[in-house]
């Protein structure tokens, strides 16, 4: 039989061997004189392939050829040649091709075979092709009529015509060679899949040293990319489309310099994974543009309405009666497809079967075809043509909006169809088939081929008639055969096909490839990307860890380095001391001399002076290092209308594996160790700078200037300490890691688009998957569950209709879910490092600083924070908990502008929960003393400070809508769940000069039940979480690996990463030495579970496939151009001047202001109107409003702390508290300092005369209280109707907290303070909610720490200041500090605190009605000469000296004595850590009465600050 079809062919696989080896022609002779020169490189013991599968063996090894020469000639010839088109040469050595065409199909909606041709390039490369005959009739003829005019091809083999199916005339020639037997189809299909392998391996050997080539290269889908790409993802369809963008809001397709001509050129194309990618030319690996799929994806097909309306009117009737007979006929076709009949009737049917489907697509009465489309049919069957194929739908969900389309094409029709006139030879040779028919549709045009021709396993006829009623559906739609839609979240591409059964490929594989893609699913909190299970994480704490960590991975990278970052200093060290190697410019030239290439994206401020940042330089440095380096600044102001958002995230992957993000900008100022040192004075030493050059810095003096010298230092070290910078970061191997290369991708790729560069720089490809098991082999799996949120939107990502705010919804959900709760019925949240943000509301669950920055024209804004929530315990769902939250609650309202962040409500409700079930809470936030920004808060120029500060004292305890006033309406003591903390240190500079500044808290991290951690970049405030803002990154960590551990005194299970995070924090606040001990790695421990048995932390169920609401959608009509979002902008700081306008001025200036249409809502915003007015009121326990703050009413930390005794005898210090030298106990004489008796009779002149100002103002007391009429009584609560027992103490604490500030104090100590020092061990932090921990632990030695700063430097800000003229008063002290000690011969100063004091920077005094005179003098004569006997005998006994006699301190202005210098820093090692409370009564008499803000402060746009 073989020899009878081998006979009929004219060149046959046989024959053209012969010819080949006798008479080689020119093609065919230079590969048979180039095997001549490997004789014996062939190994006869290894299996060699069989012939037509291959030009050459694969036994000839590739080196081996390339060491003979000839090859690497060849090779070189690929980059000069160009084909017909003026393409490159695909590079490709197609006698290393394998090809076989493994099966020929017959789908039930087809005449004709669909061929599976499996390609194999090398020993990775493989993918699979579907052709039809008329393809390979095509290309030769193509191939034939290119040679006959160019004469381009050495040997053009014929066609081998017997694979045409003619069943006659292969029975005929049976007949002649004598042969009784008959083809069959089944032997046919065989024969016919051989001698089309053996054409396409003879075309392989006429063109593979020409640049015809292309043309058989884009037969079988081969590009370059494609070969490059091999290893790291699949390929589903590639070919040639026309490309046009429908919607330009997105910001184009394509390079935005390309001309309108380029863009209307058909480019080669390629549907991979998880994008669509553009080539400039098959042959070459420059990316035009990449379209990423998303949760916005979808497919349209346009229908044809210009091809309705002639079709009603002329085939109606007939039409009717048509569709009634397919549908019985399809009826038939698929209740046949289920039996299993053999008889001539049944094969009879299965072979109409093909012809009868296509025309299932004629429409019903709604969509009539049109007289062309009829003629067309016609005209089709005169030359057995089948217009009318219909292309089944996929049943991925989402993928397409319509997917209707036929599989036959519009111009090539007439090459290859199957006749169907009737013959009964051949019917009875087609009679007994060898196998029954593929139950299938075309693979290659439908993402489930067997949906519809088999059904759903078990399906019946429920699957039967769902496939019927699906065709009907699809049939009715007479949709556009060449063109169809492409839409994501960012454009709408429109393209365009050469023919029908082109287009319907593409769909198909675009269809299988967002059914298979993470992406284009609705995840979890709304993310662009999946919950990934196994991952190796590791947090890092502070820059010094974060540093070196990050340094060693860049050290390993082979082939790409993505940064972003809000700034980047070139210069930056990330080893140190003397490891100039190491240095951040260096690392990178390094590896781009070694062919890593390196992307950068920095923030791009709006002008340096008021962001300085300097992202120019950093450019300009990076570029000119080496040309690998590629730098692109975003936004472009003008053109996206964005002033005042930026680009915050911080984050850097090195070969798409590893990822470092959190709150670590690579810049000047961030690297630090746990011991946050204030001084590095290396003058006169032989050791080197820590800090070199701008790398000291501290932004409350002054910001940063003259970024291109480096090396030259901004202040005087020997004056002014540093600022530490507290931060938090994390490392992650694996999925996660390219989840955060593929969003940088998506940014680059989005600036390319919008950006003009002199440059030309690459459009980058997402990165693949890990094949599974991959990332095991590598022992890179670890114990986390992790998923990567982000904020973006418009301006940021290019996606006009969609806002993605998914580290929102993480905040949300996560911490306050009904799922994430313990066995035992209760839940523990730990947020360490919740930000308060600059929005009023936002209350920042992240850990340590919000750091806001202002990329308009104001100021960088950082604001710290963190917090650490613990027992959360039968929470509510969360969907029940919004739906009560979000139609009418906010967080809190300033100036009448209501700041809409659910994170503070979602805190109210939980601890009202708590509450009433009795449970366990916690909720420690940890936010900086101040912002860090430059000037003392009383500056004229410290608007940005005096803003944020409003703003985080409306969310805490300002305002009937603050966290405080809302608890206390409900009967609960905000101080027993929720708690603010800072952090602050001290040193000695030159000349044993004190000094003290803030800790500046920056990270962002949220630690609940020590299970679930957050970090990331974003702040919880407006700017962070609502995502057409900033832009920001962060991750939700869960860790599978659960220990052991305790949560309010019973056993707790807790996970591995959060719980060692939180211990590792708390101990570095409170001065355990961290570096002494071993921490645990992390990334070493092996994953519990395979990740297919793990199961992910869903709360909401939102980790679906393909399902719609991922993201936020947002009308059309509210977005606004470039223009229009400065015109807005402008006209919001046109109603701010007017705003504050009102104040100096008139309501018949607001109303001409209004009446002019500039401000609709500015009588709202009148101070003096009710609205101001109620916000500063608050609720008293039985729900009334009345006036005065909330703050003024609940007893600080401070106040309780004393109140209670903490901490008690067996949890002091004993060893080394000497706080108390020789001093009565609090415990003993407790209500006497209070100024109380036994019997409750006020004791005479037990309060010190300091607690009113000789004009009777109240220093220290509450804005609302009611002036003493006595001078020795303790100030009165103006609620004092409302206060509880607890409340009504408050006032005696505070007389012994002032009482000890005053150097005419009652105690016999000066130097002392009212606390002890907590006694803290390494192992005291595993239950971090408990009593012992929380009360006597965590917050005395805050309380301890506060005393005791507030003693010896009177830091800011203080609970003991109310109004302006206190904090004048109060920071007279710093006067006294600059002053060297009485008989000082080297004139230092005992202390000096120049970013409190305004040392050495220039600002204006605060109005006032004072004289400037020398407050401090004044308080001294006032105070007289009298002051109490001190007791120096223990301090003498330390110094080894006789007790002289007794000594008095200094008075007033005058200079300390060289015993109290002594006596402070004595004081200052009492110091447990650097934690401190934070001050809720700081200026609170100037903030109820609105003169916390001036006037200038209301002009500035508050959104730049919420």
């Amino acid at each position: 039989m073989r020899r009878a079809f081998t006979s009929g062919m004219q060149t046959t696989a046989s024959t053209t061997e012969k010819d080949t080896s006798t008479t080689p022609a020119l093609g065919p002779a230079k590969w048979a004189k180039l095997r001549g020169l490997l004789p014996h490189l062939v190994h006869p013991n290894e299996t060699i392939l069989p012939a037509p599968s291959v030009v050459t063996s694969q036994a000839v090894n590739i080196t081996d050829e390339l060491i003979t020469g000839g090859l690497s000639t060849l090779m070189l010839r690929l980059w000069f040649q160009r084909d017909e088109k003026g393409h490159r040469r695909v590079p490709l050595l197609f006698h290393r091709l394998r090809i076989r065409i493994s099966d020929s199909l017959h789908p039930m909606e087809r005449h004709g075979s669909v061929f599976r041709i499996e390609c194999e390039y090398g020993s990775v490369a493989r993918w699979v092709v579907y052709r039809e005959l008329r393809d390979f009739l095509s290309l030769h003829a193509h191939y034939a009529m290119s040679n006959m005019i160019l004469q381009n091809v050495d040997k053009m083999p014929e066609f081998p015509k017997t694979s045409l199916p003619y069943f006659k005339f292969l029975n005929k020639e049976l007949r002649e060679k004598g042969d009784g037997r008959r083809v069959g189809t089944a032997d046919f299909a065989r024969l016919q899949r051989e001698a089309l392998e053996n054409y396409l391996i003879n075309l392989i050997r006429a063109v593979m040293f020409h640049p015809s080539s292309n043309r058989l290269a884009g037969f079988l889908e081969i590009s370059a990319l494609s070969i490059s790409l091999a290893q790291s993802g699949a390929q589903y369809k590639a070919g040639f489309l026309k490309i046009e963008l429908s919607s330009n809001s997105g910001g184009g397709f394509g390079r935005k310099s390309t001309s309108w001509q380029e863009k209307k050129v058909s480019r080669w194309c390629s549907v991979r994974e998880s994008y669509l990618v553009v080539l400039e030319e098959p042959g070459e690996l420059e990316v035009w543009d990449v379209f990423l799929f998303d949760s916005g994806f979808k497919i349209e097909r346009p229908k044809r309405y210009y091809r309705q309306g002639l079709g009603n009117l002329l085939h109606h009737d007939k039409t009717d009666e048509k569709s009634k007979e397919l549908e019985q006929q399809h009826k038939k076709t698929v209740e046949h497809q289920h039996g299993h009949g053999h008889a001539n009737g049944d094969a009879q049917q299965r072979i109409t079967e093909p012809a009868a489907q296509p025309h299932l697509s004629t429409a019903p009465d709604s969509e009539r075809r049109s007289v062309i489309s009829s003629i067309k049919t016609r005209v089709s069957k005169i030359f057995q043509l089948d217009p009318s194929g219909c292309m089944s739908a996929s049943g991925s969900r989402g993928a397409s909006t319509s997917r209707i389309a036929g599989t036959h094409s519009d111009e090539d029709e007439a090459d290859a169809d199957v006749s169907d006139q009737g013959d009964d030879d051949l019917g009875s040779v087609l009679s007994i088939p060898s196998r029954p028919p593929t139950p299938m549709l075309d693979p290659s045009t439908n993402a489930n081929p067997l949906l519809q021709g088999q059904g759903e396993e078990g399906a019946g006829k429920d699957g039967d008639e769902k496939g019927k009623e699906g065709m009907k559906k699809k049939a009715a739609s007479d949709v556009s055969r060449h063109t169809f839609y492409v839409v994501n979240s960012q454009m709408r591409l429109k393209l365009v096909a050469k023919n029908e059964r082109q287009m319907s490929q593409f769909v198909t594989a675009l269809e299988k490839t967002a059914a298979n893609s993470h992406y284009t699913r609705s995840n979890r909190f709304d993310s662009f990307s999946p919950i990934r299970m196994n991952v190796a994480a590791q947090w890092l704490v502070d820059g010094r860890d974060y540093f070196w960590n990050l340094s060693r991975a860049m050290l390993l990278a082979k082939e790409s380095i993505y940064i972003h970052d809000w700034w980047l200093s070139p210069e930056l060290q990330m080893r140190r001391p003397d490891k100039e190697r190491y240095r951040l410019d260096k690392l990178l030239e390094r590896k781009a001399k070694e062919g890593v290439k390196i992307y950068v994206i920095l923030y791009q401020e709006v002008s340096n002076r008021t962001t300085p940042t300097d992202s120019n330089y950093a450019k300009q440095r990076l570029i000119g290092l080496h040309p690998n380096i590629l730098v692109q600044r975003s936004p472009s102001h003008f053109q996206t209308g964005t002033f005042y958002w930026a680009h915050h995230e911080k984050m850097c992957v090195i070969d798409q594996t590893i990822a470092f993000m959190g709150g670590l900008d690579l810049c000047f100022g961030r690297w630090d160790t746990p011991q946050h040192v204030l001084t590095d004075d290396a003058a006169d030493t032989d050791r080197s700078e820590i800090w070199p050059g701008k790398d000291y810095s501290n932004p409350r003096m002054s910001d940063f200037f003259n970024l291109n010298k480096p090396e030259e230092d901004m202040y005087d070290r020997t004056k002014v300490a540093r600022m530490p910078w507290h931060d938090v970061a994390m490392q992650i191997v694996g999925q996660p890691a390219r989840d955060l290369a593929r969003h940088f991708v998506q940014r680059w790729n989005y600036l390319l688009r919008i950006k003009n560069h002199t440059r030309l720089m690459p459009f980058l490809l997402p990165p693949p998957e890990f094949r599974p098991g991959e990332l095991s082999q590598m022992g890179l799996t670890g114990t986390c569950e992790l998923q990567i949120c982000r904020s973006a939107g418009p301006w940021s990502l290019g996606t006009p209709g969609k806002i993605e705010h998914s580290i929102q919804n993480a905040y949300l959900k996560g911490p306050f879910s009904r799922e994430c709760r313990c066995s035992a019925g209760f839940l523990t949240a730990t947020l360490l490092s919740i930000s308060i943000s600059t929005s009023g509301c936002s209350l920042s669950l992240a850990l340590r600083p919000v750091h806001l920055l202002n990329p308009c024209g104001m100021q960088r804004f950082k604001c710290p924070n963190t917090l650490f929530t613990s027992r959360i315990n039968s929470l509510s769902p969360l969907r029940y908990l919004l739906s009560v939250l979000l139609p009418s609650s906010y967080s809190t309202v300033v100036n009448d502008v209501k700041i809409e962040n659910n994170i503070g409500d979602a805190i109210v409700h939980r601890i009202i929960r708590a509450h009433k079930d009795g449970t366990p809470w916690k909720c420690c936030i940890m936010i900086p003393v101040f912002p860090g920004f430059t000037f003392p808060i009383d500056h004229s120029d410290a608007s940005a400070i005096r803003i944020i500060l409003e703003c985080q004292n409306r969310t805490i305890a300002r305002g009937p809508n603050s966290i405080f006033s809302r608890l206390r309406k409900e009967g609960i003591d905000p101080n027993e769940y929720f708690a603010v903390f800072s952090l602050r240190n001290w040193a000695k500079m030159r000349g044993d000069v004190l000094t003290t500044e803030q800790v500046y808290i920056h990270a962002k991290i949220c630690i609940v039940d020590d299970r679930l951690a957050i970090i990331g970049s974003a702040n919880i405030n407006e700017r962070s979480q609502k995502g057409d803002r900033d832009s920001e990154l962060a991750a939700v960590i869960r860790d599978t690996d659960m220990i052991e551990s305790t949560m309010a005194g019973k056993p707790f299970k807790v996970g591995r990463f959060a719980h060692t995070l939180r211990v590792r924090l708390m101990r570095e606040h409170l001065g355990i030495d961290v570096d002494a001990l071993d921490e645990e790695d992390l990334m070493t421990h092996d994953p519990v579970k395979p990740e297919n048995e793990q199961e992910a932390w869903d709360p909401d169920s939102e980790q679906t496939n393909r399902e719609e609401g991922g993201v936020t959608h947002i009308k059309k009509s509210s977005q606004k151009s470039g223009i229009g979002a400065v015109a807005m902008d402008a006209k919001e700081n046109v109603n701010r001047a007017a705003f504050a306008g009102v104040e100096t001025t008139s309501n018949k200036t607001a109303e001409v202001v209004r009446k002019l249409g500039l401000a609709h809502n500015l009588v709202s915003r009148n101070p003096r109107n009710e609205t101001i007015e109620e916000e500063r009121k608050d609720f008293n326990r039985e729900g009334q409003k009345e006036i005065g703050f909330a703050s003024s009413v609940v007893p600080t930390l401070e106040e309780k702390t004393i109140e209670e005794q903490r901490p008690p005898k067996e949890h002091i210090d004993a060893e080394k508290d000497h706080t108390n030298n020789g001093d009565r106990t609090i415990g003993d004489n407790h209500e006497a300092e209070n100024g109380h008796a036994q019997n409750g009779d006020a004791l005479p002149n037990s309060a010190p005369s300091e607690l009113h100002t000789d004009d009777n103002v109240l220093f220290g007391a509450p804005a609302n209280a009611k002036l003493p009429s006595v001078d020795n009584e303790p100030p009165a609560r103006s609620l004092n109707s409302d206060v509880v027992e607890e409340e009504q103490a408050a006032p005696g604490a505070k007389a012994t907290i002032k009482d000890n500030l005053g150097s005419k104090s009652s105690r016999k100590h000066v130097w002392t303070v009212p606390t002890k020092k907590p006694q803290v061990g390494p192992q005291d932090f595993e239950d971090p909610i408990s009593d012992a921990f929380w009360k006597n632990t965590w917050v005395a030695s805050a309380v301890h720490n506060t005393e005791i700063y507030r003693k010896v430097f009177h830091a800011v800000p203080d609970d003991l200041i109310s109004t302006w003229k206190q904090y004048k008063e109060f920071v007279a002290y710093h006067e006294r500090l600059n002053k060297p000690t009485r008989g000082s011969t080297n004139g230092e100063p005992v202390a000096r605190i120049p970013s409190e004091s305004g040392e050495e920077v220039a600002h204006e005094p605060l109005p006032s009605d004072t004289n400037p005179t020398d407050i401090a003098s004044e308080m001294s004569k006032e105070e007289g000469e009298e002051t109490p006997p001190l007791n120096s005998s223990s301090f003498a006994a330390t110094q080894n000296e006789e007790p002289t006699k007794p000594r008095r301190p200094a008075r007033g202005s005058e200079p300390f004595e060289k015993w109290e210098r002594d006596e402070m820093e004595k004081l200052l090692g009492e110091l447990n850590g650097q934690l401190v409370i934070y001050p809720n009564w700081f200026l609170e008499g100037e903030d109820i009465a609105n003169n916390f803000l001036f006037n200038a402060d209301r002009l500035l746009p508050l959104p730049i600050y919420t």
